[in-house]
């Protein structure tokens, strides 16, 4: 049985695309099918992955067998996976991610999210579609996805440039 870590080459991040994107993109490509049952577990962690490593958004474990790490150093991205045989896998994977977001390198990347608001009794709520963990509220509709928004933007991927 082969042991040791196979490095891939370092590639390109898009600009704006948060590193958790970046993971999650990587962990789906590598799970498959599989990544449409991956929920939240009661700390609001996907129980396939990808796992941020403790204290660090720069360190991903992508898959639950811990056979692919994702580690993003400025604006780079390296792939390493375990075992030689899983280097084809992997290349596939940079491959795909290449050509869905780097084709026009100069290209911003917008991600898409689905945001719920939802009328409570006396206010609204507002919360990432999929992941009610992250969430804000406000006496509008508006209020509330503007303080989403303002409160989370390392997983809207949104960049507020407050010039007031």
């Amino acid at each position: 049985m082969e042991i040791g870590m196979a490095l891939m080459e370092a590639f390109d991040i898009p600009r704006g695309m948060t590193h958790e994107v970046l993971a999650r993109t990587f962990s789906a490509y590598l799970q498959g099918a599989l990544a449409f049952e991956n929920s939240l577990d009661d700390s609001g962690q996907l129980r396939k992955g990808p796992y941020k490593k403790e204290g660090r958004d720069t360190d991903w474990q992508l898959d639950d067998t811990n056979d692919f790490w994702l580690y993003i150093r400025d604006d780079k991205a390296i792939l390493i996976c375990r075992y030689a045989r899983q280097e084809r896998i992997a290349a596939a994977a940079i491959a795909l991610f290449k050509a869905r977001f780097l084709e026009d390198v100069e290209a911003d990347f917008v991600p898409c999210m689905s945001i719920v608001v939802a009328k409570r009794s006396n206010h609204y709520l507002a919360y990432v579609d999929g992941r009610p963990n992250i969430w804000a509220t406000g006496k509008s509709a508006y209020e509330a996805v503007g303080d989403l928004i303002m409160h989370h933007k390392d997983v809207t991927g949104i960049k507020i440039d407050n010039q007031t």
